[in-house]
């Protein structure tokens, strides 16, 4: 990966670097002598410096006074922990992990620095990164965990596929459900269906079978594409097949998409509605309560962190307040969730369910 220690000055930086020594009254040799021992004599141009040193170069000639340092190490803290809550969401770093002690803080922080080493743009230790670095490796996350949510859906829409193909059990459909399980590419079925078999033994339609359950798996077609008549299946067809939930034979659990567990959790609190169990929540329900002032920081998200984290809408996390699931608390114009009550109400009722 290209890092910004590699890639040239940006126009933008070269303009800001000519107007601040203009500003401070910097001649052509003075400021080519400036650059020369700023670099160690690698260059005196600032066209050839790099993004990195410019960088760091106008932090130099614009130190920032007391008041926007102040603010920019208040950013940055804020910044820090996003990007420590976002490492909770992604499987490869602090998924599955808890945050109740100060070991367990610190053991969380160093993976995170770990990966911070190796993959980040800045490639150092998040807890030695300066505001700038701290948000690109924010965004970076962020595109990581929206990858590893699209990867999710589709592992469980072909796990929904297989399903289907294997109740089907004619010919073609096994065919498919053994192209999907094998993750076979298009190239793979044309070897194996084609190449490998010979002209007198070749079978076209199975072949294309093959081929659109490849295009399925890499997301060029549909599922109504790969099997015509799954429009004209019912709930009780999908039962049977046990396509509405995917079983995880290790943990005994169900895997359903957000769509099927909220249609579930909708029909359940309709039925409490109705038996009289639980009574409709009124607008103001939810008004979120005060921030206490001595409230853990660190443990509290926005309402859209908390929505992100819980993979769900902000209608749905203001029901969850309203039935009395969380509690919410305002602040300013933000209202906030503690991680650790998200955590202990919200996936335990989803386990549950």
């Amino acid at each position: 990966m290209r890092t910004n220690k590699d890639k040239q000055i940006s126009v933008q930086q070269l303009k800001a670097l000519h107007a601040t020594f203009h500003r401070i009254g910097m001649d052509d040799d003075a400021r080519h002598d400036y650059i020369y021992e700023f670099t160690s004599g690698r260059t005196a141009s600032s066209r050839e410096l790099t993004m990195h040193e410019a960088r760091q170069l106008l932090e130099r000639l614009n130190p920032p006074d007391e008041k926007t340092r102040a603010m920019q190490l208040a950013e940055a803290k804020s910044v820090f922990r996003d990007i420590y809550r976002l490492s909770f969401m992604i499987p490869q770093l602090n998924q599955g992990f808890t945050s109740d002690s100060e070991d367990e803080y610190r053991m969380n922080v160093a993976k995170l620095n770990m990966w911070a080493r190796k993959y980040s743009k800045a490639r150092k230790d998040v807890t030695a990164m300066k505001l700038w670095e701290l948000q690109d490796t924010k965004k970076q996350l962020e595109a990581w965990m929206r990858r590893e949510e699209k990867n999710m859906r589709t592992k469980n829409e072909i796990k929904q596929a297989v399903a289907i193909l294997t109740r089907k059990a004619d010919r073609l459909s096994l065919v498919q459900a053994e192209v999907l399980q094998g993750s076979m590419t298009e190239q793979q079925v044309f070897q194996k269906y084609v190449m490998e078999v010979a002209e007198e033994n070749r079978d076209e339609e199975m072949f294309f079978a093959a081929r659109d359950a490849a295009r399925f798996s890499a997301g060029h077609i549909g599922l109504e594409e790969l099997i015509p008549d799954v429009q004209s299946m019912t709930a009780a067809d999908f039962a049977a097949a046990g396509a509405l939930g995917v079983v995880d034979e290790e943990s005994d659990t169900i895997m359903l998409s957000r769509k099927e567990f909220n249609r579930l959790l909708a029909r359940i609190e309709r039925l409490e509605q109705w038996t009289g169990l639980r009574r409709k929540a009124a607008p103001g329900d939810c008004t979120p309560l005060p921030l206490p002032e001595d409230a853990d920081m660190d443990d509290l998200m926005k309402q859209n962190e908390a929505c992100r984290y819980l993979s769900c809408g902000k209608n749905t996390i203001k029901g969850y307040a309203s039935r009395g699931l969380v509690h919410s608390y305002r602040k300013g114009k933000f209202t906030y969730y503690s991680r650790r009550e998200l955590d202990k109400k919200i996936r335990k009722l989803r386990d549950t369910l």
